[in-house]
């Protein structure tokens, strides 16, 4: 663990090999210099062969620290060989259904994306992501097999089930974090989800203490209750399969 990315950046330049994964843990490193850390990787790393990226910030005091948006992260899209990425920044992301197109543009072949933001009882901004980002990152990373990724789930309007139902689901994903989304109803939720990955079984929500607690477990709750929708929808499913196989 290092506390400063030109480190970071210094061993980079004199690394003379072409890395398949990189991981970094910082400690206490401000939010606004990852941005260089970022262009570094870029930089330094062979485009062809890097395929895996961990970066940790463990960040202890994160007041008026800045987030991370789309032009933070626009280095690392030359990498069209990642199949992994997680980005432990304990800071928010600014990032929309625009900024996650342009992800799922330039990583085709992504198998793992987690952009997990622990404020460490911090408030921190609402996701702008809706259903629509989603969709995108379906239909262009077709081997995605994790995601971790906040979203509005209260938008519904982005994305009907009908327009869903007309995208190829994705069946390799069977876990999804959360973390700290919004959401209103748990049925239209896992309706939507349901129809963009079928197998999907487990939701994971952020569980760390805050000053908003009660409002956290409340979230919670909700999508625990999208949780057991989606149980019984494949249910549902199974019955219905099996009595078509049945009666034919």
């Amino acid at each position: 663990m290092c506390t400063a990315p030109t480190v970071v950046t210094e061993f980079l330049e004199c690394m003379h090999i072409a890395p398949r994964k990189v991981e970094i843990s910082l400690s206490s490193v401000p939010t606004g210099e990852m941005p260089g850390l970022f262009i570094a990787l870029a930089q330094h790393c062979d485009r062809c062969s890097l395929q895996h990226i961990k970066i940790w910030n463990e960040v202890v005091d994160v007041d008026n620290e800045p987030v991370i948006a789309l032009q933070h992260v626009q280095p690392l899209f030359c990498f069209a060989a990642l199949r992994i990425l997680d980005l432990i920044l304990f800071r928010s992301f600014s990032l929309d259904d625009h900024a996650l197109s342009e992800m799922a543009m330039s990583w085709p072949i992504l198998e793992r994306l987690r952009l997990l933001a622990e404020p460490l009882g911090h408030r921190h901004a609402p996701s702008n992501i809706t259903f629509r980002g989603i969709v995108t990152l379906v239909e262009r990373c077709p081997r995605l097999e994790y995601l971790h990724i906040e979203i509005d789930a209260t938008d519904l309007a982005s994305s009907s089930p009908q327009e869903l139902r007309r995208v190829t689901p994705n069946r390799a994903l069977r876990s999804l974090g959360v973390g700290d989304s919004l959401l209103d109803n748990p049925e239209e939720v896992a309706l939507r989800l349901f129809d963009l990955f079928p197998k999907l079984d487990r939701i994971a929500t952020r569980s760390a203490l805050s000053e908003e607690g009660h409002l956290i477990e409340r979230r919670q709750e909700l999508w625990k209750q999208v949780e057991g929708h989606l149980k019984l929808f494949r249910m549902v499913r199974e019955q219905t399969r099996w009595r078509d196989r049945h009666t034919t």
